[in-house]
C-alpha cells in the first residue's frame, strides 16, 4: 500500500516553520496552516449553485458530477437564467469524484455572468484534486470558467465539447469572472465523451477583468491550460507532467501570459500527439476574426528528453505547434526537450510568420547536444525555412548545444518530485530579454520563467501530490 504523508506528523515541523517565519518578519498570512485530514468533514456537492456561496477550509468539498455555478442554458448570448458567486477560502480542498461509464466526473463549471473567488495564498493554496485514494491522471473532470468576452466562432457564441452545457461568448472583453490565485489542479482530464476530455483549467471567452495567477496543473490527462477565445491575462502558470498539451489556444484568444513553465514526463503522452504549445485560429484554419493572437513572455519549456540517452514516448511531438492561421507572439522564452522544436503548419500560418504577425523573439532553443533525431525547425510549407526565419537578426533568437551549456544541472532540473527551475548565477539566460513594443508585462532581464533567486513555486506548488493525504480514508 502506498505510504502517504501524515499531516499530523508534519504539524510540529510546520509549527516550527511558522515560528521561524514570524521571527524573520513574515506576516501571519504567509505562514502555512494545515488542517489534518481527520479534522476535515467531507461535504458532497452536486447540481446547481445559485446565489452567494462560501466554501470553508475546515471542510473538504466533493464534486459529484457536473457542479454548476449559475445556470446558463441559452446559447445565443442572452443573459444566463441564474447567477452564482462561489467564494473559496484559502487552504480549502476540493476533490472530484471519479467518472465512470454513464456517470459524469466531478467537474466545476462557472457559467457566464457568474463568478468564482478562489484566492489562496503562497502558503495556503486552494487545491482541486482526485477523490481517489490512489490517484491517476484523468480521475475527475476539471475547472471550467465561461465568460462573456469575444471569440471568433460563427455568431460569437459556442458550447464546449462534452455536452455539459458550458456556453461561452459575448461582447464584453473586459468581462470579470472573478479571481483564481494560488490554486492547484491535480489529476483532472476525465474523457467525458470518447476523445473529449476536460482540461485541468478551461478558460472559455473569459475577459480581461478576471485574475488568473499562480496556478498549477499537475498530472492532467488532457491539456493543462486551454483558452477558447477571450482576453484574460494570466501569470505564473505551472504545467507539470501533463499528458496532452500544456498551453492550448483557440478561437480568438488574445490575452497576455507571463512566467509559465512546462515540465514533461518521458512516459506520459497522448495518442493524439503531445505538444507544449498547440495554437490554432480555429479548427479549420480560417481567417475568422478576432485572430488567435496571444502574447506569451518568459516561458520555460522542459520537454520529456533531458539528454541524448532519455527514452521517450513516441507520441511526443513539438514544443511549439503553431498552426491553422494563428498570430501568436512568443518572447523571451527557453525551449528544450521535444522531438521537434518549432513547427509552422499551414499556408496562412506561414504567411503570418513571414509578415511577423506570428513571431518568436529573444528566445533560445537547446539542441540537446545535436541529438540525432531532434528536428528543431520544421514546416509543412515547401520552401519555407523555419530555421532561417527563427534566426533572422530582427528576431534576436539563438540556439545552444544543450541545457548544461546555459548552466542547468540535469540532475537538479529533472528531479521529478522537486525540480529546481532557478538559473545558475553564471547562466547566459539571465540577460537578453527585450520588451520593446510590448505593454502590460513585467520588464525583467532574464529569458524563461525564472531568474537565479526568485523561485515563485515555493510554498504553494506541489510536485509529488500522490504522497499527500487530503482526506482521511
Amino acid at each position: 500500500m502506498k505510504t502517504k504523508t501524515n499531516f499530523l506528523k508534519k504539524s510540529a515541523s510546520l509549527l516550527a516553520f511558522a515560528c521561524f517565519a514570524m521571527l524573520i518578519g513574515c506576516t501571519e498570512e504567509e505562514t502555512k496552516e494545515i488542517i489534518p485530514p481527520s479534522d476535515r468533514a467531507v461535504k458532497d456537492v452536486s447540481g446547481n449553485l445559485i446565489g452567494n456561496i462560501t466554501w470553508h477550509k475546515d471542510t473538504v468539498y466533493r464534486l459529484n458530477g457536473i457542479v454548476n455555478v449559475g445556470i446558463d442554458s441559452i446559447q445565443n448570448g442572452t443573459a444566463p437564467q441564474a447567477i452564482g458567486t462561489l467564494n473559496i477560502e484559502a487552504g480549502t480542498v476540493i476533490i472530484g469524484k471519479k467518472g465512470t461509464t454513464g456517470e459524469n466526473p466531478g467537474t466545476l463549471v462557472i457559467h457566464r455572468g457568474s463568478k468564482i473567488f478562489a484566492e489562496g495564498t503562497a502558503y495556503n493554496p486552494i487545491v482541486f484534486t482526485s477523490a481517489e485514494s490512489t490517484k491517476t491522471p484523468g480521475d475527475w473532470g476539471g475547472l471550467v470558467i465561461c465568460g462573456n468576452a469575444t471569440n471568433n466562432l460563427p455568431g460569437g457564441f459556442g458550447t464546449l465539447e462534452g455536452s455539459y452545457g458550458a456556453h461561452h461568448g459575448g461582447n464584453n472583453d473586459a468581462d470579470n469572472s472573478g479571481i483564481l490565485k494560488y490554486v492547484r489542479l491535480e489529476y483532472a482530464g476525465y474523457p467525458i465523451l470518447t476523445d473529449k476530455e476536460i482540461n485541468s483549467l478551461t478558460l472559455a471567452s473569459v475577459g480581461s477583468g478576471t485574475t488568473i495567477s499562480y496556478i498549477q496543473s499537475t498530472y492532467g490527462l488532457d491539456d493543462a491550460f486551454e483558452w477558447f477565445g477571450g482576453t484574460v491575462n494570466c501569470d505564473h502558470l505551472i504545467a507539470f507532467k501533463t499528458t496532452d498539451d500544456d498551453f492550448d489556444c483557440d478561437f480568438g484568444y488574445r490575452g497576455k501570459v507571463q512566467f509559465a513553465v512546462a515540465f514533461r514526463s518521458p512516459n506520459l503522452a497522448d495518442i493524439s500527439g503531445s505538444n507544449c504549445f498547440e495554437i490554432d485560429n480555429d479548427g479549420s484554419g480560417s481567417s475568422n476574426t478576432p485572430f488567435t493572437a496571444p502574447i506569451f513572455s518568459n516561458v520555460s519549456i522542459f520537454g520529456p528528453k533531458q539528454d541524448e540517452m532519455t527514452a521517450i514516448d513516441a507520441n511526443f511531438k513539438r514544443a511549439l505547434h503553431l498552426r491553422r492561421s494563428n498570430k501568436a507572439q512568443i518572447y523571451n522564452s527557453f525551449i528544450t526537450g521535444f522531438p521537434t522544436g518549432i513547427k509552422i503548419d499551414g499556408g496562412l500560418t506561414k504567411t503570418h510568420a513571414e509578415n511577423d504577425e506570428l513571431t518568436i523573439k529573444n528566445s533560445v532553443i537547446s539542441l540537446i547536444n545535436n541529438w540525432s533525431s531532434f528536428d528543431p525547425f520544421t514546416s509543412d510549407q515547401e520552401g519555407f525555412d523555419v530555421e532561417q526565419w527563427f534566426k533572422d537578426a530582427n528576431r534576436n533568437n539563438s540556439t545552444v548545444t544543450s541545457i548544461t551549456s546555459v548552466g542547468y544541472s540535469i540532475a537538479d532540473l529533472y528531479n521529478t518530485t522537486a525540480p529546481n527551475f532557478l538559473l545558475p548565477a553564471s547562466s547566459s539566460l539571465l540577460s537578453g530579454a527585450d520588451f520593446t513594443g510590448l505593454s502590460g508585462f513585467n520588464n525583467v532581464n532574464y529569458i524563461g520563467a525564472f531568474n537565479a533567486t526568485n523561485n515563485w513555486t515555493i510554498g504553494w506548488a506541489e510536485f509529488n501530490p500522490a504522497n499527500i493525504e487530503y482526506v482521511k480514508n
